[in-house]
C-alpha cells in the first residue's frame, strides 16, 4: 500500500477501501461485490479486490486508442472484471470470453447480464486447450482453478475443453488475445502460434510450477521470432526468490506483454 498515493489517486483510494473491506472477510464465500460503479456476484472477495486493483487502478490491460468494434479474446475471464474494463474503455468491443470453472461461469453470466447486457460479449464455458473434448479441472473456489492431473473426485471434475486454435481461426484480425489459465499457457500458446500473424497484442500471465520444467524461455523465443516486441512484469509478491518466505502452487508468475509496432 502506498500512503502518499491515497491522497493523490482517487481510483487507488477507492481500491484501498475495497481491500480493507475484503481482506477481513472469509475466503471462498459468495456475495455481492460493489466497486467502480459495478455490482458483481463473486465467490471470493479478496481475489476480486485484487483484480480491480490490477485492471481498473493499475490498468494492466490498457490499450491505445482503437477504432470501433475491436476484437478481444479473453481466455480466463473469471467473474468478468476484465470484460467490464474493456466495455468501459473501448468503443463497441466484440469480446469472446472463456471461463472453464462451471460455478464461476454461472456468476460470470449473471454479472454480464447485470452490468453489460447490451455489450457484444460471447461467453464460452469451456477450458481453452489444444483439443476438443473433456479435461480434468481442479476447482479452487476463486481465480486459481486449473487443469489438473489430480484424481480426487471431491476436488476435481471433468469439464469440456475447446481447441483454442480452431476457435481463433474464425477471425481475420484480433486486437488482443488475453490468456490467464494458471499454467496451461505452456501448451496453449505454442499450439496457437499459426494464428499469431493475425493478432496485434498478446497478454499472458505466465505461471511456473516448482515440479515442472520452466517454459518461459521457449515462450518468449516463440513470441520474439513471430515478430512481437516483449515487455515483462512480475505478477507475484516473492521478493527473495533464493529464499522465498512462502510456498504455493507456483514459484513464479510473470505478466508477458507481446505487441507489434503498428504504423
Amino acid at each position: 500500500m502506498n500512503p502518499a498515493r491515497i491522497f493523490k489517486d482517487s481510483a487507488y483510494r477507492q481500491w484501498v477501501w475495497l481491500w480493507l473491506f475484503s481482506r477481513f472477510r472469509s475466503r471462498y464465500k459468495p456475495g455481492i461485490f460493489r466497486a467502480f460503479g459495478f455490482e458483481l456476484e463473486v465467490s471470493d472477495f479478496i481475489s476480486v479486490a485484487y483484480q480491480f486493483r490490477d485492471i481498473f487502478v493499475e490498468q494492466e490491460y490498457k490499450l491505445p486508442k482503437l477504432g470501433p468494434k475491436p476484437v478481444i479474446i479473453d481466455v480466463g475471464a473469471n467473474v468478468g472484471v476484465s470484460l467490464l474494463y474493456f466495455c468501459k474503455t473501448l468503443v463497441e468491443p466484440e469480446i469472446h470470453a472463456f471461463e472453464a470453472d462451471p460455478d464461476i461461469f454461472d456468476k460470470l453470466q449473471r454479472n454480464v447480464q447485470r452490468n453489460a447486457a447490451k455489450a457484444c460479449i460471447h461467453l464460452i464455458n469451456a477450458a481453452a486447450y489444444v483439443s476438443n473434448g473433456t479435461i480434468r479441472f481442479l476447482h479452487e473456489g476463486a481465480d486459481g482453478g486449473q487443469i489438473s492431473a489430480a484424481t480426487d473426485v471431491h476436488l476435481t471434475r471433468d469439464i469440456p475443453s475447446l481447441d483454442l486454435l480452431i476457435y481463433l481461426q474464425k477471425f481475420e484480425h484480433i486486437d488482443l488475445l488475453k490468456i490467464d489459465i494458471e499454467g496451461a499457457e505452456a501448451l496453449v500458446i505454442p499450439h496457437c502460434a499459426p494464428m499469431f500473424d493475425r493478432i496485434d497484442r498478446i497478454f499472458i500471465e505466465y505461471h511456473s510450477s516448482p515440479d515442472k520444467e520452466q517454459s518461459i524461455v521457449s515462450l518468449l523465443s516463440l513470441l520474439k521470432t513471430s515478430g512481437f516486441r516483449l515487455h515483462l512484469q512480475s505478477a507475484d509478491g516473492i521478493r527473495s526468490p533464493f529464499a522465498p518466505d512462502r510456498h504455493g502452487a507456483f514459484d513464479n508468475q510473470v505478466n508477458i506483454y507481446a505487441y507489434r509496432l503498428l504504423v
